[in-house]
């Protein structure tokens, strides 16, 4: 199923009232669809990653298209990427020129970009520390020169955190997926052995943080 695509598809399509499940560990909690067509820079975070998106960009989980819808007024050089094809249905219905379907793991080796953004939590998807790292192993080899990955992650308490969460729509329910927070200290550690500089552009009283990795 692709619960996230078919909710972000509903809200397109008129239902304005419609709301995505998420369950996890922590409970259930019901997320209003609207925040995914929110203005890019709504929030202070989405404001700060934006304006540190150099050169070619990859927006990574790009969901409904808002930030890569930004970039490209602006006259950015930006692909959107999202692994729900509901979502890519999406973001080419509201105009974003270069869409591609597909995972954080799986880009072509002929992919090179000079900045990755990954926001809403996106870096996320990599779904554990392992993951963390095969994933700046890749970007190590793929962006170019100096180039640069911008996400948010939040303090989780703890180094880092393994959790699983569990998308439903309508009637329909996603398969349960790993997810990952990871606190920035960690990040400045890992990111240090795979050839990167890392610095925390933003920090929210929740313990939500803005990092940039730039590739030495």
């Amino acid at each position: 199923m692709d619960c996230f695509g078919q909710a972000l598809l509903a809200y397109e399509y008129g239902m304005k009232d419609a709301h995505l499940q998420v369950e996890s560990e922590g409970g259930i909690s019901m997320l209003p669809v609207a925040l995914f067509f929110r203005d890019s820079e709504y929030y202070e975070l989405d404001r700060i990653a934006l304006a540190h998106c150099k050169g070619k960009i990859l927006d990574m989980g790009a969901g409904a298209g808002i930030h890569s819808l930004k970039l490209q007024q602006t006259g950015a050089n930006v692909t959107a990427m999202d692994v729900s094809l509901g979502a890519c249905e999406v973001m080419k219905k509201r105009g974003v020129k270069r869409v591609m379907h597909g995972d954080l793991f799986h880009l072509s080796t002929s992919c090179h970009f000079d900045t990755w953004i990954l926001l809403g939590r996106s870096i996320g998807a990599v779904g554990s520390i392992d993951g963390f790292k095969q994933f700046l192993k890749m970007a190590s080899k793929q962006l170019n020169p100096r180039g640069r990955i911008v996400f948010n992650s939040v303090d989780p308490g703890q180094m880092h955190r393994q959790r699983w969460m569990q998308f439903s729509f309508s009637d329909a329910q996603d398969k349960r997926t790993p997810w990952f927070d990871i606190h920035f200290r960690q990040v400045e550690v890992i990111a240090k052995q795979y050839g990167f500089e890392a610095c925390c552009l933003h920090l929210e009283a929740d313990g939500n943080y803005l990092a940039q990795l730039t590739k030495n």
